[in-house]
């Protein structure tokens, strides 16, 4: 739990970057503890694109060029489901459908 005087510190900093980020750079939270968090208020699972085993078909579904744009990383294809990975909370759009163009 953080104090409202470490919350100030961080907001506070002339670093660039998010709250959050300042938050793991000033050690008053670690940057597991902060996914956790994010991933429990938004409802999301937390997934380690790098320990999964992830199939040749869920790769091939997103273009090389969209995964990079969108910041995104496949992670299953369950017939007409893609699982993605991603280093932000996507818009709603983009949930249900995210273009390739």
């Amino acid at each position: 739990m953080l104090t409202a005087e470490q919350l100030a510190l961080a907001a506070r900093s002339d670093q660039p970057g998010t709250l959050a980020g300042e938050l793991v750079r000033l050690g008053l939270v670690s940057e597991e503890a902060l996914l956790r968090a994010l991933a429990d208020e938004y409802g999301l699972p937390v997934v380690d694109p790098r320990a999964a085993e992830v199939p040749r078909a869920a790769l091939d579904a997103v273009p090389h060029s969209v995964a990079r744009r969108q910041l995104l990383v496949p992670v299953d294809l369950s017939g007409p489901v893609l699982t993605v990975a991603s280093v932000t909370i996507p818009h709603h759009r983009c949930a249900t459908h995210c273009p390739a163009s």
